[in-house]
């Protein structure tokens, strides 16, 4: 039984990471709201046939994702709410957390071999 959960789990993570990573000829890679309007752009580019470098993007769910197991997802909610020096003293609590927390306990590290995998 518990060797049939962790597959379960295991096939559940490659389908979100999967979801963390798409390649610019992807057709839902145009989605700036999924990918960033630059990465959008070059995607669009790349789609009507325009000469590019290629290559893929990291998703907003990979960004989400990640914030969410480094534990500052609530600072940046409140950093959209705060006031001017609120929002400075907030904005560096959550780039030291980005900084010095990378090897967190939760860390997609799964998501660098994919992006690994994927250049």
């Amino acid at each position: 039984m518990a060797r049939t959960t962790a597959t379960v789990q295991w096939k559940a993570s490659a389908i979100a990471m999967s979801s963390f990573i798409l390649h610019l000829d992807d057709p839902v890679a145009t989605d700036p709201e999924r990918v960033g309007p630059k990465a959008a752009d070059l995607a669009g580019l790349m789609q009507a046939g325009l000469p590019t470098p290629g290559g893929f993007a990291l998703t907003a769910d990979a960004y989400r994702h990640q914030l969410r197991h480094l534990g500052i997802d609530d600072l940046l909610r409140q950093y959209s709410e705060a006031d001017l020096p609120a929002s400075r003293r907030i904005s560096i609590q959550v780039r030291l957390a980005l900084y010095e927390t990378p090897d967190r306990a939760g860390n997609p590290r799964a998501v660098a071999r994919r992006v690994a995998k994927a250049a």
